[in-house]
This record gives C-alpha cells, sequence and structure tokens, in this order.
C-alpha cells in the first residue's frame, strides 16, 4: 500500500520536477495577483460609480466562480475567440485573476480597520490623497493583512492542483503520469500530498508565528475559520491528502435483466449485479444520458451480464481511480479500452482480450512516421503503452493530457501539431465531425516505440481472487468471437471488424 525505497528513488525526480512548476505558478500568481487585488480594493473603495461597478464585476466574478471553471474558461473558451494560451499561461492568468478577487477583500478590510483620525491627520498636515494612502495608510493596512495574505499564499499553492485538468505537467500532473504507468495510484498520490504538506505546513506554521507576533486578536477569535489559522491550513492539506487518492463518482441507473439461467456459477460484488467502474473514452466505454453502459466495451460486459443473468450497475470514474475502484472490491470490472500489460497483470487478473486498438496519428498532413515528427509539438494522453517511449525519444516537446478530449481540444485549436491516440477513438471522432481537416493514420512501426510494432490487446480488468468469476467472464467473451458478437458490436461503431481477431492472449511488457 504505502511506496518502497525503490518506488520512492524512482518517483522523486519527476515528483519533485511536478512540485517546481506547481511553485512557479503560485510564484507568479502571487506576484500578479496581490498587487492586481491592491488594485480591486482600491477600485471598490473608489467614489467614481464605473470604477467601482467594474471592480466590483471582477471581484464577484473571480470569487464566484471556482477556479476549475477559471482554469477551464480561459485555457478552452478563449481559442474560440481565437486567443489560445499554452498551459502555464493559463494557469496563471487564472489564478491571478482568483488571487486578486479575493485578496482585494482581505486588503480592503485592512485598510478600513485603520481609524480616520490616521486619515484625517495625513491631509491636515498638508499630505494629499495619493500620499496619504502610499506613506499612512498602506504600511498600516498590508501589515494588518500579511498574515490573511499568507494564508491564502497556501491556498493557492494547493489550487494549482486543479492546473492538471489543462495538461500542465505539474505534481498531480506527474503524480497522475507514474500511477497510470505502474497502477500504484494510492502510493504515488499519497507521496504526492506527503510534498504538498511538506510545503503547506510549514508555510502554515509561519503564518501562526506572524499572527502572534502582530498581536492580531481578531486571528486568535476566528481560529478554524479564517484561511490565515494553523488548524485551517492543515485541514486543507489533509483534504488534498484524501481527495488525490479517489476519483469522482457519479452512480448510474441499473438496466433489470429477465428471469434466465445463468450459464456459470460465480460470486459477483453485488448479489445478482455486475458493478463496472465506467471511464469516458468514446467509443470504448461511456454513459448515456439515462445512465445506461454504452460503447464496445461497455456492450460487451452488457453481453456478459445478460449471458449471466445479472443486472448492470454502472458507476462513472475518473480512469485514475478506476483500476482502485476493482482493486477494492467496489467494481467487478472496469471498462475504458484497458491494455493487457505485464504491469498491468502483476496486481491484477485480465480478461482474455476484447480486440485489438493501434497507435494513432493525428495531424493535419497526414503524418504516419515517427521520422516525419522534425521540431513539431506533440501531445499524447496519459496511460498509455507509449507514452513513455515518446518521453524518451522527444523529452520536453511531448505535452500529456487527462483525457482525449482536452488533446483533441488543443489539436484544433493549433497548441500542437500532432497528437498521438488510439486509432479506433479518432476514427469515430473523425466521423462524428469533431476532428475537422485532421487526418487520422495507424502509425508507421519504429523501433523506437514498442507499442507500434504489435497492437495492444484489451481486456476487462478483474479482482486477482476472483477466480470463478474469471473463469466464466473468459468462457463467455470466448464465446462471443465464436459467434460474431463482437465483431457485430465493433461494426455498430463504425470501426472495421478485423480488430476483433486478436490472436492468442499475450501481455505487453
Amino acid at each position: 500500500m504505502f511506496p518502497s525505497s525503490d518506488e520512492l528513488a524512482a518517483w522523486m525526480p519527476d515528483l519533485l520536477a511536478g512540485l517546481s512548476i506547481s511553485l512557479q505558478v503560485t510564484t507568479f500568481s502571487l506576484l500578479f495577483g496581490i498587487p492586481f487585488g491592491l488594485l480591486l480594493a482600491l477600485g471598490v473603495l473608489a467614489k467614481r460609480k464605473s470604477v467601482k461597478a467594474a471592480s466590483l464585476f471582477l471581484v464577484e466574478v473571480g470569487r464566484g466562480a471556482p477556479a476549475l471553471v477559471l482554469l477551464q474558461f480561459i485555457y478552452f473558451g478563449l481559442p474560440s475567440a481565437g486567443l489560445a494560451l499554452e498551459s502555464f499561461a493559463a494557469a496563471v492568468i487564472a489564478l491571478t485573476w482568483n488571487t486578486g478577487a479575493y485578496t482585494s477583500e482581505i486588503i480592503r478590510a485592512s485598510l478600513q480597520s485603520i481609524p480616520d483620525g490616521q486619515r484625517e491627520a495625513a491631509l491636515s498636515i498638508g499630505l494629499n490623497r495619493l500620499d496619504t494612502l502610499r506613506y499612512v495608510l498602506l504600511p498600516q493596512g498590508l501589515r494588518v493583512a500579511l498574515p490573511a495574505l499568507l494564508g491564502f499564499s497556501i491556498l493557492i499553492f494547493q489550487g494549482t492542483s486543479l492546473c492538471f485538468t489543462i495538461a500542465l505537467p505539474e505534481l498531480v500532473s506527474r503524480a497522475y503520469e507514474i500511477g497510470s504507468n505502474t497502477f500504484r495510484y494510492f502510493p504515488v498520490l499519497l507521496t504526492a500530498g506527503a510534498l504538498y504538506a511538506f510545503i503547506s505546513i510549514p508555510a502554515a506554521l509561519i503564518v501562526s508565528y506572524l499572527e502572534r507576533r502582530a498581536g492580531m486578536l481578531f486571528a486568535r477569535s476566528s481560529q478554524g475559520k479564517d484561511p490565515t489559522s494553523m488548524a485551517y491550513s492543515l485541514k486543507n492539506a489533509v483534504r488534498l491528502f484524501l481527495t488525490g487518492i479517489t476519483g469522482t463518482l457519479a452512480f448510474g441507473q441499473a438496466a433489470f435483466a429477465q428471469d434466465c439461467t445463468p450459464k456459470h456459477k460465480f460470486a459477483t460484488v453485488s448479489t445478482g449485479s455486475l458493478t463496472v467502474a465506467v471511464t469516458t473514452l468514446v467509443p470504448h466505454s461511456y454513459l448515456e444520458a439515462n445512465g445506461n453502459l454504452k460503447g464496445i466495451d461497455g456492450d460487451i460486459a452488457n453481453e456478459f451480464a445478460k449471458r449471466e443473468c445479472l443486472t448492470v450497475k454502472a458507476i462513472a470514474v475518473d480512469p485514475a481511480a478506476a483500476i482502485q475502484y476493482v482493486l477494492s472490491g467496489q467494481a467487478d470490472i472496469t471498462v475504458g479500452d484497458w491494455y493487457r500489460t505485464a504491469e498491468r497483470a502483476k496486481v491484477m487478473n485480465l480478461s482474455g482480450p476484447l480486440y485489438t486498438d493501434q497507435m494513432g496519428i493525428y495531424s493535419k498532413e497526414g503524418l504516419t512516421k515517427l521520422a516525419d515528427l522534425g521540431e513539431k509539438r506533440v501531445g499524447t494522453v496519459q496511460g498509455y503503452l507509449w507514452v513513455s517511449d515518446l518521453k524518451a525519444m522527444l523529452g520536453s516537446k511531448l505535452k500529456l493530457y487527462p483525457n482525449s478530449v482536452n488533446l483533441q481540444q488543443d489539436l484544433l485549436s493549433g497548441r500542437i501539431d500532432v497528437a498521438f491516440d488510439g486509432y479506433s477513438t479518432g476514427v469515430v471522432a473523425q466521423k462524428s465531425g469533431a476532428l475537422k481537416n485532421i487526418q487520422v493514420k495507424v502509425t508507421v512501426p519504429d523501433e523506437r516505440v514498442k507499442a507500434t510494432k504489435e497492437a495492444a490487446q484489451a481486456a476487462f480488468p478483474y479482482a486477482s481472487a476472483a477466480k470463478d468469476f474469471g473463469a466464466a467472464l473468459d468462457a463467455d467473451i470466448e464465446a462471443m468471437h465464436a459467434d460474431g458478437t463482437i465483431v457485430t458490436i465493433i461494426k455498430s461503431y463504425g470501426l472495421d471488424g478485423t480488430a476483433a481477431d486478436t490472436g492468442a492472449p499475450r501481455l505487453i511488457h
């Protein structure tokens, strides 16, 4: 469950590189955000109505919209208006806005806490309003605001974990990448959480020390509620620890199976049901609006449940949590084009092969060879077999994405020139009109990337202890190959039925 010393030694270089980017985003967000917050605070206090209204608008939107929404809007929304920003710039702008909005209220409250006599005294000795602000109000107000600003800085540092969603290679992104390759999600995310705590806890102690030094009674009276308090920062560090371990849950509706005679006898996680952890990866697996399980994998799982007289209980999960759902006994199988790999087979069982999936190359030029990449900007989705080989080949030119949707959006917006993803995923996206002016080709075999030489076999991962379940699953999958069910399912999604010709089961190393 916990990482070994060898694992820590192997993971730390990547995790520390991610931590460095998280700290860079935090630094720039604060450098720009706090002065922005000062300007907004002065704008809110201004007498001119237009300035006051504009400042209030920016503050309320920055505070009212979650940081994740701001990130998504700036990174994915602005390209439709002709402005495509890189992930680092988008992260800094979004968190700067968020920082400015919140710190403006901290600074405004601090300025208003200064007695009116100070202003009157400054004006009485001949200081103008600007000099009064500069020499009298700001020095005192910022001294009052400092602990609160430092406390908020901790929250911004923790908030950089959201940048994972826009393909920024920060700490959480690096941890997920390692988890995708090793399937040791819990220990690597636990390690990432420890790194967050390593920064957050000392910072919280510093804030607490500054509060005591400043003698701020209000900090003591609001302990446990104010973002500057030690307890609050510790609480957030623990929360980040826990939220990194599990994905978001969304429960689907169950499909009722008619009375029948099952072909095999075995136990499932929930008696009478096949519990499926569903990742969203069109055309392989997804949930319809009514909660029904669909996709190539989904239809095969539905057919298995039908033959074994089971109802299907579909649970939508993040790819990072899918394997853990099976290992922890919360799901019987997970669906989503899971490859039969030697690393995966070390921690769980894998069903017989369902179909093959090839490495696809997406580009406007119709590239097919890795040798043609040149200096082009390249992206791919985390978790694929070819990621480590492409990283060794391309280095910093390779950009990693949490899912295919984000990858395709950046390809269409021009942030990257070439994308690598499953060939079948690209074919279906093309037919639906999602990849306009983009050609999807099978990557020509190349010695530098092993995944190009042999198509991967997709399977259903299930728990190692579920022997009887696995035997029934394999038997039904073999029967579905024999009677043409799997070929029919594959063709129904617009793909070539030859993908069902998997050959003998094999593990990719």
